[in-house]
């Protein structure tokens, strides 16, 4: 587990983009969380299911009034053949962009569907949060499921499953599991209760210790 001695929590708003309806998590995190942390508290913040690859683009900061398009770095699981061609997000903590003077990044989960959020870096505060290593301070809008078919597929998911009468009502609430699905209603105390469990993921071993 890391040995940070300060722990202070940094404020993040998460919007999924391209939505139906508005769809938007803020949440209190350790400054000491990486990028793989933030990717566990999105997945279960949202929810998602965890079942698909997943990136960070981190745009570089630009001076102001700059035209030129900001480099982009990108952040994830990187693959032994080389078709992720990212950086360790095990090895980026929050508080390195914090310090870099990042204020907004995008986080793309499952590239079929191409769920494509926002992320904005609110405030630090400089107390450590006695709500645990991160915690959810406000939702709104009950997220799509996985495999849904993306933004197109979500909107007529949601057209259906809010009217009995649809044609596609009962096809979809078979595949769902559930025979209506509410816009509205975010689990917040489930989300509450898996992010109060959730911890650092432990340094990796350098392969040659």
């Amino acid at each position: 587990m890391s040995q940070d001695t300060t722990n202070q929590t940094i404020h993040l708003t998460i919007e999924l983009l391209d939505m139906p309806y508005p769809i938007m998590r803020r949440i209190g995190i350790s400054e000491a969380a990486t990028l793989a942390d933030l990717h566990r508290v999105i997945q279960i913040a949202m929810p998602f299911t965890n079942s698909h690859l997943h990136q960070f683009d981190v745009p570089a900061p630009m001076s102001k009034g700059s035209r030129k398009r900001p480099l982009i770095t990108r952040y994830g699981t990187p693959d032994p053949d080389g078709w992720m061609d990212v950086e360790d997000e095990n090895d980026t903590k929050l508080r390195d962009l914090v310090a870099k003077g990042v204020k907004s990044f995008i986080y793309i989960y499952d590239f079929g569907d191409n769920w494509e959020h926002a992320i904005t870096i609110d405030a630090t505060d400089p107390t450590t949060s006695e709500q645990g290593f991160a915690h959810l301070v406000e939702a709104q809008g009950r997220a799509p499921p996985d495999d849904c078919g993306g933004a197109p597929g979500f909107e007529a998911f949601v057209d259906a499953m809010t009217n009995a009468k649809h044609e596609d009502h009962a096809d979809l609430a078979n595949w769902y599991g559930q025979k209506t699905f509410n816009p509205a209603n975010v689990p917040t105390k489930s989300i509450q209760a898996q992010l109060a469990k959730i911890k650092p993921k432990p340094k990796r071993k350098s392969p040659n210790k």
